[in-house]
């Protein structure tokens, strides 16, 4: 899911891991919708915050 602002979508995901946490998942997976060359956008510092880590940077395909 992606919410309309960086902020939002950092709260909601921070409730998300919290909930799962507490109901024993033990790992998570995040994809950011608009990955960056660099991986230097704000969502990359909120996923890091959240104590993710970066695998790699992947490219999706759609139609044209």
């Amino acid at each position: 899911m992606m919410a309309p602002s960086y902020k939002l979508d950092r709260r909601i995901c921070q409730v998300i891991v919290r909930e799962g946490l507490g109901l024993g998942a033990r790992y998570f997976v995040a994809d950011i919708e608009a990955p960056s060359e660099t991986m230097n956008t704000p969502a990359y510092d909120a996923f890091s915050a959240m104590g993710f880590r970066k695998l790699y940077r992947r490219s999706l395909f759609g139609p044209r």
